[in-house]
């Protein structure tokens, strides 16, 4: 630990003799790393990061197969009658988008609102943190009033963070409708490019008749398996509950059945375009670091007397190697967090980055410990990368060359520069 910390200290001391390749170094290695960070905070958002909900692995989209093809759709029906007879499933949650006009603070704007049924939360596993969330038990039938849920985002930025929001009622579309609670911060629904605003209760937003026509599918539909059920046994049986249904129902479910979408499985058919949008922007990072080699390769040839000398009192090529390593170390530790402080400042902007509308794009962006940890590992191979060849340098050429000053009968003084090596 002595070691580290003398190498700490002399690096640091290093690099603020020289401020002006320190200062280009950092930002060179800055916009590199912040690109990538920044991107990954992008790619994890709408593709990698689990949602925030309760044991997200045991989550699965129940897919629809018609003779027309493949799609998320299904009817409120189907999903009632799934819900009763899946023994595999120890729930289903499905929601619709609209849009509705939130009327408040004297102004009136345009939001995106998710039409759920009542076990959504529940299903989920997510609850308020004002207030309450819908109840299966309690909102079944719907309530004698419209009620919603909000988002935090909307609850801070619209409504101006009452703490007693909870009960108080707000104008939506011109009707008036009872805010039941308010979400936790980091949930936005279950799309993930497009955050939800609030959520509306099916039966009290969609006709009766409507909830029981089974040609209308304007639902998507989230299953959540039971613990220690394999997938293929909650797909088989989705499977025959399809085929039963088809049977009971043939103008309407015709050669219809059901299937599940794992978020293991989404996660592996998103992978590929993430990979790709991580490489295309690895790209910067990998410019950046040989243009950090390329200055310090320069650097270490106005360094070869230090080191020889260093050499000569008896330091050795690991322990040089070790040195100048650390200064890489410090390097990339600077660079990453003005990199994190402009990923920061990028996510700051993303309303102003994303295409103009009515609505916020893009998914929830925010600097967390998955961001951070990126942030490390992306710092450490930097340094492997732009370090591991100017740190060998040294090594190789660490000559002390003693100097031998003469003067010649003109009266100019020559000093001489003999070839000798000390290592």
């Amino acid at each position: 630990m002595r070691t580290l910390i003398q190498d700490l200290r002399y690096g640091l001391r290093m690099l603020a003799r020289n401020p002006g390749f320190t200062t280009v170094a950092v930002l060179t290695l800055a916009l590199g790393i912040g690109a990538n960070t920044a991107i990954f905070s992008l790619v994890d958002g709408m593709f990698l990061r689990p949602l925030p909900v309760a044991h997200p692995g045991e989550l699965a989209t129940i897919v629809v197969k018609t003779p027309e093809g493949a799609g998320r759709e299904i009817s409120y029906a189907d999903y009632l009658d799934l819900r009763q007879q899946a023994s595999t499933l120890t729930g289903i949650a499905v929601w619709d988008r609209e849009s509705r006009f939130l009327n408040s603070m004297d102004e009136s704007s345009q939001i995106l609102v998710d039409v759920v049924s009542p076990d959504y939360f529940a299903v989920l596993g997510v609850k308020a943190v004002l207030g309450r969330a819908f109840v299966p038990e309690i909102d079944h039938g719907g309530q004698p009033e419209p009620a919603v849920v909000i988002s935090y985002r909307v609850w801070k930025g619209r409504l101006g963070g009452d703490p007693e929001i909870a009960g108080e009622t707000i104008k939506m579309t011109g009707k008036t409708v009872r805010v039941l609670g308010v979400a936790p911060p980091h949930f936005q629904g279950l799309e993930r490019s497009v955050p939800t605003d609030a959520w509306l209760l099916a039966p009290n937003e969609v006709d009766d008749a409507q909830l029981k026509r089974r040609d209308y599918r304007g639902f998507e539909a989230m299953a959540r398996l039971r613990h220690g059920v394999p997938t293929n046994q909650a797909r088989a049986e989705l499977d025959m509950l399809g085929r039963r249904l088809a049977a009971s129902y043939p103008a309407t479910n015709r050669a219809t059945t059901f299937g599940l979408l794992t978020e293991s499985e989404r996660f592996r058919d998103d992978l590929p375009l993430s990979l790709f949008a991580m490489a295309v922007v690895g790209l910067v990072l990998l410019i950046s670091c040989a243009n950090v080699a390329g200055l310090l390769l320069a650097r270490a040839e106005t360094r070869r007397r230090e080191v020889a000398l260093r050499v000569a009192l008896g330091a050795g090529r690991a322990r040089l190697f070790r040195q100048f390593m650390t200064e890489g170390f410090l390097l990339s530790i600077a660079g990453a967090a003005l990199g994190l402080l402009l990923t920061g400042w990028l996510m700051g902007l993303q309303s102003a980055l994303m295409l103009p509308g009515p609505f916020q794009m893009g998914p929830d962006l925010h600097i967390d410990v998955r961001l951070t940890l990126f942030t490390v590992i992306v710092s450490v191979f930097a340094t492997l990368i732009f370090t591991f060849a100017p740190a060998l340098q040294p090594g190789r050429r660490s000559s002390l060359k003693s100097s031998r000053v003469r003067r010649e009968a003109s009266g100019t003084v020559v000093t001489d520069y003999p070839s000798e090596t000390f290592w």
